[in-house]
């Protein structure tokens, strides 16, 4: 999930690493009870939640975890239990 600037019109270069947030609030609301839902979603509740990647997303899942997009902040918790990043070593070769 991210902007690719100078592909779609509209869309902002300021818009980068908007992608990890929309990634992060998705797991919050998979795990969010249902009182605490907006009205009308449908989705399951999960009480267990993994990240995975490979490859490209692997990188994505590495720079999730090393840029701290884990943690709610709301709940100041992690997100997602577990995160698994295969081929995904880009900056953050120390998680892999």
């Amino acid at each position: 999930m991210q902007w690719q600037t100078g592909i779609s019109a509209g869309v902002p270069s300021t818009a980068q690493g908007v992608g990890l947030v929309i990634q992060r609030d998705f797991g919050r609301l998979l795990r969010a009870k249902r009182f605490d839902r907006p009205r009308g979603t449908r989705l399951p509740r999960f009480r267990t939640l993994v990240i995975m990647g490979d490859s490209q997303s692997g990188w994505a899942v590495s720079t999730f975890v090393g840029e701290g997009f884990n943690r709610d902040p709301v709940a100041g918790s992690g997100v997602f239990d577990g995160a698994i990043a295969v081929n995904g070593h880009g900056n953050w070769l120390a998680i892999n």
